[in-house]
């Protein structure tokens, strides 16, 4: 809802990254009187605390994998967020297609006859669709999904697996950075 509001207010582009407060210092752990450690457990190794949450960059496929070309698919927001613990994202898409081509979360496309957005989920689950901070669809289900597009805006998408059960059914599972539809 902040995020939403912050674009609408600032009127431009605001890319969602997400970060890990990773230490690797919760757990316990029993010693001798010298300090040396005879037995110990780690609950937040860095391993699992960094499946928990990350950044999905989006390279084009003819580029190298550069710190200059991962430093301008994050500027412009050409990411998604994922919690990566509840299920593996890979192959999550976010497009918008009109006469003219396609493009990809963090890009302005222009509003013509026939803009679509397409999402493509790993598996079946539940997505919102958002405009201007608004959901304004909510669908289960399938692993793609079409929406025809007839208003400007500033469209993301969250998804949720609601096959994991109450415990985790209404905490996003995915979410996207915007398309901006001029």
């Amino acid at each position: 809802k902040k995020w939403d509001e912050l674009i609408a207010a600032k009127n431009r582009k605001v890319v969602a990254i997400a970060g890990n407060d990773a230490h690797a210092n919760v757990g316990f752990q029993v010693g001798d009187r010298t300090g040396k450690r005879l037995i110990g457990v780690h609950l937040d190794p860095y391993e699992r605390t960094f499946s928990v949450v990350r950044n999905h960059v989006l390279i084009e496929k003819e580029k190298p994998l550069t710190s200059e070309t991962l430093l301008a698919a994050l500027a412009s927001g050409h990411c998604y967020i994922a919690f990566d613990l509840f299920g593996d994202s890979t192959g999550f898409t976010f497009s918008a297609e009109n006469s003219q081509g396609r493009k990809i979360m963090g890009d302005e496309i222009e509003l013509l006859d026939g803009v679509r957005l397409i999402i493509t989920t790993p598996v079946q689950s539940r997505v919102l669709l958002i405009k201007d901070g608004q959901v304004i669809r909510d669908e289960d289900g399938a692993s793609r999904k079409e929406f025809p597009i007839a208003e400007r805006g500033v469209y993301r998408v969250e998804v949720y697996l609601t096959q994991l059960g109450s415990l985790v059914k209404d905490k996003p599972w995915i979410i996207s950075n915007p398309i901006y539809i001029r």
